[in-house]
């Protein structure tokens, strides 16, 4: 693969920066936050400069290539890690976090929980990062967890969730989600109930953000930081 070698600063090179900007990531439901990571990578592999490492580069650019929500997100965050291109990239990947078509809870899970644990500032028991895993579900995911816990908002009890959900990842794996998995979460579902409720996790109001739209919210409706309280409702 060619390198094109670039001035000192990207911002010096309006080519590269339109470049950036065809990729354009709106943060919509219907788009792959994967997929644009891999494709704004590879393209910025394909520049190289003597003043510049790839880290560097990709941090500098990346907010040319969001538009929309995720450009809202971008704006909004605090975000201290400068000129630090990973922890960037893995908050951007928990944030947009998506189901795959066609991908069960159990696996969804794990390549969520996965993700979070990557990053040291973030942590699956956070009522909030629950409440982003159960807004990235479709529809089919959405009710299997809601029949398994009875509809009690994760928010409420996170532990009781993160053992129910590494239960169910597990059993896929295995591909078997079967009648004895049902009785496990029943089993779960009772102590879910005759559980206390978790004290509040500390938390930033920069953590996260809205990354999809309400039910009956257009999608190019103004995205805002979401006001944390001491009630959180899952949807």
């Amino acid at each position: 693969m060619s390198h094109h070698l670039l001035p000192h600063s990207a911002m010096n090179c309006p080519d590269l920066i339109a470049m950036v900007r065809e990729l354009s990531f709106s943060g919509l439901s219907s788009e792959n936050p994967d997929h644009h990571l891999r494709e704004f990578e590879q393209l910025c592999s394909c520049f190289a400069s003597a003043s510049m490492k790839q880290d560097a580069l990709r941090w500098m650019l990346f907010p040319f290539s969001l538009k929309g929500r995720a450009e809202q997100w971008y704006t909004s965050y605090t975000y201290t890690g400068k000129g630090s291109w990973d922890p960037l990239k893995k908050t951007f990947s928990i944030m947009f976090f998506q189901q795959n078509e066609k991908e069960t809870l159990g696996a969804t899970w794990a390549r969520f929980s996965l993700l979070v644990k990557s990053d040291p500032t973030m942590s699956t028991l956070n009522p909030l990062v629950l409440w982003k895993f159960k807004r990235s579900l479709d529809k089919e995911s959405t009710d299997h967890l809601n029949s398994i816990t009875g509809g009690v908002p994760l928010s409420m009890f996170p532990a009781e969730v993160n053992k129910i959900l590494d239960y169910i990842a597990e059993y896929t794996s295995l591909s078997a989600e079967s009648d004895p998995l049902q009785e496990e979460c029943e089993l779960t579902h009772e102590d879910l109930l005759a559980a206390e409720p978790n004290p509040s996790f500390p938390i930033s109001s920069d953590s996260v953000v809205e990354t999809s739209p309400e039910p009956g919210t257009s999608e190019g409706e103004e995205i805002h930081p979401l006001k944390f309280s001491s009630r959180f409702e899952d949807e």
